[in-house]
C-alpha cells in the first residue's frame, strides 16, 4: 500500500489543543494506532519528527503526517528502570505511574531516600542535560499500590492541585476489608484529625478536622472478608483505613488502624489489601479528560471469584 501523506495547517478549530487530537481527525484512525504512528515516526510538525503527543498546537504550524493506512501501528512499550514503579503515561506537563507496595510517595521529614518521587525524577531526567524533579501531586501509603500522578512543572502542578482542592478527579480505589458489611453501598462521612501518635482520627465537626467523604460499593464477599470498590469524594492522609475502621472493617493488613481485627491469615501479605485503581483527570495544558487505570494486584484476585 502506498505512503499516504497528508499536510495540515493549523485553524482556530485546533490552535491550543493536543497534536494527537488533530492526528486523530486527520488519519481517522483510532487512539491506539494514533499513539503508534507518533511512535513510530509518522508524525511531523514545522518540519519536524514528533513523538510527543501531547505537544500543543499554535496556530499556522503545519502537521505533516506519513503512513500507510493499512498497518496498524502499535504504540512502544514504555518502560522504567525503577523496581517501585511500572510507567503508565508520560508527555511533557505529567507522569503517571503505577506504584509497587512497599515504597514511600515522598520523603517523610526529609529522611528516608529512594522513595517514588526521587525515583520518578531519575527516570524523567535520563539523558537530560537538566534536571527538573517530579512534583508531587498526592500521595499513596506506603503498602499501597496503584495509580499516583506527578507534574514537571510548577505550571502542570498547580492546575493538577487546583482540580484536586475542588474535588474534580475521579478516584477508585479496591480494598479488601475484615468481615461483612452491613450494607452494600454507602457512604462514611467524619472529619480527620492528626493526633500525638501521628495517626488520623474521626471527630466532631468544629473541633479541627478536616471534612472526609468515602463511598464504597460492594464488590464480592467471602468468608470473613468483603471486597470493596471505594470512591473518594475528599483525599485525606489514610483516608480510606479511617473510614474502614470505624466502621469495625479495618482494611486487611492494617498495622494502624484497627490492627487486632485487620490482621487475618486470609492476609498474609506485607503490604495493605488496598490498591488505587483509577484515576481521571482534566489534562491541565488541553484541558482533555484522561482516565488512567492499573490492574489488581495478583494478591487481590483469589478473593475477586467469590462474585454476589
Amino acid at each position: 500500500m502506498a505512503i499516504k501523506k497528508i499536510d495540515y495547517i493549523v485553524t482556530d478549530e485546533y490552535e491550543g489543543k493536543r497534536i494527537d487530537s488533530a492526528v486523530v481527525m486527520l488519519s481517522e484512525k483510532s487512539r491506539s494506532i494514533v499513539r503508534g504512528m507518533f511512535d513510530n515516526d509518522c508524525v511531523s510538525i514545522d518540519g519536524s519528527i514528533c513523538n510527543d503527543s501531547g505537544v500543543i498546537l499554535q496556530k499556522d504550524s503545519t502537521v505533516s503526517l506519513r503512513f500507510d493506512p493499512e498497518t496498524k501501528y502499535k504504540e512502544k512499550k514504555l518502560k522504567s528502570t525503577s523496581k517501585s514503579f511500572k510507567l503508565i503515561f508520560q508527555d511533557r506537563d505529567i507522569v503517571v505511574i503505577d506504584k509497587m507496595p512497599g515504597f514511600l510517595s515522598s520523603p517523610s521529614n526529609g529522611y528516608e531516600k529512594n522513595t517514588i518521587l526521587d525515583a520518578v525524577s531519575h527516570f524523567i531526567n535520563a539523558g537530560q542535560k537538566r534536571a527538573s524533579p517530579a512534583l508531587l501531586i498526592h500521595r499513596l501509603d506506603r503498602q499501597t499500590s496503584g495509580v499516583l500522578i506527578f507534574a514537571k512543572n510548577s505550571k502542570a502542578a498547580e492546575r493538577i492541585k487546583s482540580q484536586f482542592e475542588d474535588r474534580k478527579p475521579q478516584r477508585k480505589y479496591m480494598a479488601i476489608v475484615a468481615g461483612h458489611l452491613k450494607q452494600q453501598k454507602g457512604t462514611v462521612q467524619s472529619h480527620l484529625l492528626t493526633d500525638k501518635n501521628l495517626n488520623q482520627v474521626s471527630v466532631e465537626a468544629g473541633q479541627g478536622g478536616k471534612i472526609a467523604i468515602t463511598h464504597f460499593t460492594t464488590i464480592a464477599v467471602g468468608p470473613g472478608y468483603t471486597v470493596l470498590e471505594v470512591t473518594l469524594e475528599t483525599g485525606r492522609r489514610n483516608q480510606i483505613r479511617v473510614h474502614m475502621s470505624d466502621l469495625g472493617h479495618p482494611v486487611l493488613g492494617d498495622d494502624r488502624y484497627s490492627p487486632d481485627i485487620a490482621k487475618s491469615k486470609l492476609w498474609p501479605f506485607k503490604r495493605l489489601a488496598l490498591h488505587a485503581a483509577t484515576l481521571s483527570i482534566k489534562h491541565p495544558e488541553s484541558g482533555e479528560i484522561m482516565n488512567f487505570s492499573s490492574p489488581l494486584p495478583t494478591e487481590f484476585l483469589p478473593f475477586i471469584k467469590q462474585k454476589l
